[in-house]
């Protein structure tokens, strides 16, 4: 258990930095470094088809716009391509990745506590997820 409160402080910091960033023109940013071949990773399907046509817009063609369960659902070997441009984080999907890993940290460290404290004389106590040590 954090008994510090650091995962909170952290969760709590990161939540006021991706509010206070709204509507502050990141996609804009990212779209102007985007060139042809490039591919873009983005969280969901809309996203997706928004990201399409602010890319048809400013007339880039031939970027590969990805959602995060296509990438995944693929495990990103179906993306692999040696004429690859560069790869593009929307905010939206680099703010996702970085909320899952905070709380996977969570729970790893309740994990790691579980762990500790199992007891042998339990039957068949439920499987652990993996803890991941650092």
């Amino acid at each position: 258990m954090d008994i510090y409160g650091i995962g909170g402080a952290l969760r709590g910091m990161f939540s006021v930095m991706s509010n206070g960033a709204r509507r502050s023109g990141r996609t804009s940013r990212m779209l102007d470094l985007v060139r042809s071949g490039d591919v873009i990773l983005c969280l969901g399907c809309g996203e997706a088809e928004s990201l399409r046509k602010d890319l048809k817009k400013r007339d880039i063609s031939d970027v590969r716009v990805i959602t995060k369960d296509q990438f995944y659902g693929r495990a990103g070997g179906g993306y692999a391509s040696r004429d690859i441009g560069r790869v593009h984080f929307t905010h939206e999907f680099v703010e996702d990745y970085y909320h899952c890993v905070l709380h996977r940290a969570d729970e790893s460290l309740r994990d790691i506590e579980l762990l500790l404290i199992r007891r042998p004389a339990v039957p068949n106590p439920p499987p652990l997820r993996e803890v991941r040590f650092w």
